[in-house]
């Protein structure tokens, strides 16, 4: 009882912190969490509070974008909490990568080892249209990205599993990606 006081302490304190994105977030869960007596997680409880939805390990999120002249286009994301982060710079972006024999998207993201960074994976070909608009072959960029970590590990008198593992301490922050819409040509 006295542990989850505390760990629900911990969690309210890190929603203090980030609360001017109340509203604004999808949060992903992962093996990270405590359980709580009444079976709910940590991240759920999170989320919660923030007014999130919570999607558990994996999701597949389709973002509609709008622009002024009512031109419209969509982004797939397909986010997971994270497996297999390695340990060097490619290491850790390999798994994110892999993630593309699981489910198409223009981004993937994945989190749990506490890096942060995006690299583009390059165009990828995919057909659009069909019906009376005819059926075309159009590129598309595709992104992977570690997520971040908000996780100071080195706090002294304090320890965690990343001093106990020797671990390098995590990037604090998030990846930013910026979307545009932009009206392309119609085929002729």
């Amino acid at each position: 009882k006295r542990e989850e006081v505390a760990t629900k302490a911990r969690v309210e304190k890190f929603a203090e912190q980030i609360e001017f994105m109340k509203g604004r977030l999808v949060l992903l869960g992962g093996n990270h969490f405590p359980v709580f007596k009444d079976g709910t997680t940590g991240d759920q409880y999170l989320a919660n509070i923030m007014d999130a939805s919570y999607l558990g390990a994996a999701a597949a999120i389709r973002l509609c974008l709008e622009a002024p002249g009512n031109h419209r286009t969509s982004l797939d994301i397909f986010a997971h909490h994270g497996k297999g982060g390695g340990i060097t710079a490619g290491g850790r972006m390999n798994a994110v990568e892999k993630l593309q024999n699981v489910c198409e998207a223009g981004i993937y993201l994945m989190g749990d080892n506490h890096a942060r960074g995006t690299l583009p994976l390059g165009d990828r070909l995919r057909l659009v249209g069909g019906g009376h608009s005819g059926l075309r072959l159009t590129s598309r960029k595709q992104w992977i990205g570690r997520t971040g970590s908000f996780l100071k590990s080195y706090e002294p008198g304090e320890s965690s599993y990343v001093v106990d593992a020797a671990l390098a301490p995590a990037s604090l922050g998030w990846v930013i990606f910026k979307l545009f819409v932009k009206k392309t040509p119609s085929p002729e």
